[in-house]
């Protein structure tokens, strides 16, 4: 995969994804509580991990860890990272305040749905793209 798909094509996935949700969302009666509801579940657990890789990657000093450092892709395996965890975060925070708040949201129903739907499959798409390359360098 190319550099440029594999750095954008969360973004691109996740914008065509919301705006069918805009679209057909009522027309196909998506569920979006139970969603929102299994990804607090998912997103808390996904956080835990990501944290704990980056604790790994940052302490051990064995062979796969220093091969990872001496890559000249280091940095951008560290920024999926870090990416993987601010979107797990903010999608994490946003759904509890949808949550709190969603009496108070109800005339802007639609274009919340929309905005949730783009951070939780932006989030976990970065997680994907990060656990990807994780698993093919421990694997390798």
């Amino acid at each position: 995969m190319s550099l440029f798909l594999e750095k954008y094509y969360p973004f691109i996935i996740s914008l065509a994804l919301s705006i069918f949700s805009f679209v057909y969302g009522e027309i196909l009666c998506l569920n979006f509580e139970n969603f929102y509801n299994t990804s607090l579940s998912i997103f808390s657990i996904l956080i835990g991990f990501l944290l704990t890789v980056s604790t790994i990657i940052n302490t051990l000093d064995n062979d796969v860890i220093m091969f990872i450092k001496k890559s000249e892709k280091f940095y951008l395996f560290i920024d999926y990272l870090k990416k993987s965890i601010y979107a797990s975060l903010y999608s994490l925070l946003l759904i509890v305040f949808y949550i709190l708040f969603k009496e108070c949201l109800c005339k802007f129903n639609n274009y919340t749905n929309t905005l949730l739907i783009f951070q939780i499959t932006l989030s976990l798409l970065y997680c994907y793209r990060f656990i990807k390359i994780f698993i093919k360098i421990v694997v390798r």
